[in-house]
């Protein structure tokens, strides 16, 4: 086996993971991707105890839809590795007290309310 590389990306979080990925599918090169925790992603992924768990990173992520620049760029990051699912309506409340605001994915309908 090689070991040589090209270059050595430490940290397996968002910023990690995006640079290892250009870099290989880029500019072509061997990337060596350290991490210390016991699993890649750093804040993207869930961890568990007992029955209860805590997504510790992005809750969520707008703008996703199929065919818009962003979705693109993260498909082509990724290798289309990630799948994604649309939230359930309302996405988001805000409660404060003696009122409660819901964020819908409709414009239509966020602009309604609004």
């Amino acid at each position: 086996m090689d070991n040589r590389y090209d270059a050595i990306v430490i940290g397996s979080g968002i910023g990690g993971l995006t640079t290892a990925s250009i870099l290989a599918r880029i500019a072509n090169k061997r990337v060596l991707l350290l991490e210390r925790h016991f699993k890649f992603g750093g804040f993207t992924h869930v961890f568990k105890r007992h029955e209860f768990a805590w997504d510790v990173g992005i809750h969520y992520i707008g703008g996703m839809q199929p065919g818009s620049t962003l979705r693109q760029i993260v498909d082509w990051l990724t290798a289309e590795k990630v799948e994604w699912n649309r939230m359930a309506d309302p996405f988001e409340r805000f409660i404060y007290p003696g009122f409660q605001f819901e964020v819908n994915s409709s414009p239509t309908h966020y602009l309604q309310d609004l």
